[in-house]
């Protein structure tokens, strides 16, 4: 297999390809026009190619408990960031009561791409969204 992948040649089945090798269970959504990684890593992610930006979207988000303080979620976030460079983390509250916390991070493809990277990649954003959670809402006070 090879170990780079020409810009041009970045796809959602080459995606999916080497995600497969990789032993990464993944959905085509086509459409969403992204991929969903669901085995062999740390928490399910999104994957979305972004051509015009030359980059590749990797995303995740978890739904807070029902009862949780929606409105000191931001501040969790931002806590999270002061903490964690890898991926970048938000929060997302809509009026029926329903709050996220997002992760993400872009890795940008303007040259290629360098497979084995991309996958570590994958892989650390997927695993410090989930730890960061884990080790910060260690009382529940978010999620359960």
């Amino acid at each position: 297999m090879k170990k780079i992948i020409e810009y041009n040649e970045i796809t959602k089945d080459a995606l999916a390809e080497i995600f497969g090798i990789a032993a990464i269970g993944c959905e085509v959504d086509n459409e969403d026009d992204e991929l969903y990684l669901t085995d062999g890593i740390e928490f399910p992610v999104r994957v979305i190619i972004d051509n015009e930006r030359k980059s590749i979207k990797i995303f995740t988000f978890l739904e807070t408990r029902d009862g949780a303080p929606n409105d000191e979620l931001p501040l969790f976030a931002q806590k999270l960031n002061d903490k964690f460079v890898t991926t970048r983390f938000t929060a997302s509250i809509y009026d029926d009561d329903r709050a996220f916390i997002n992760g993400e991070y872009y890795f940008y493809t303007n040259f290629g791409l360098i497979i084995p990277q991309f996958i570590y990649t994958v892989k650390k954003v997927a695993e410090i969204f989930v730890d960061a959670i884990r080790e910060y809402d260690n009382d529940e006070k978010f999620f359960e």
